[in-house]
């Protein structure tokens, strides 16, 4: 038997930064305006959490920050279009 366990939100939260290697499609969460993110951007604070049954993302959904703004798209449209890039900049942080 498998028992799924949730972890709470913001435990053991470790900020990296990933870089797009390849357009990215997203959602700007404030606006709902779909755009596409151009690769060289970095990107900041990403959080995986479960989509909405019906909605148009996958499964799983990422949560991101680009340029002061708050992105979602789904996981497997993130995963293979960005690369691990380090940990955040001091800059990045503030």
């Amino acid at each position: 038997m498998s028992v799924a366990v949730e972890t709470p939100p913001h435990r053991n939260k470790t900020r990296v930064q990933r870089e797009i290697i390849r357009a990215l499609p997203a959602t700007e969460l404030e606006s709902r305006v779909d755009i596409v993110l151009e690769a060289g951007l970095l990107l900041n604070g990403f959080q995986v959490s479960r989509g909405d049954s019906g909605a148009q993302y996958s499964a799983y959904l990422v949560k991101f920050e680009c340029k002061g703004l708050v992105y979602a798209s789904s996981l497997s449209t993130f995963l293979p279009r960005t690369r691990f890039a380090g940990p955040p900049s001091e800059a990045s942080t503030v």
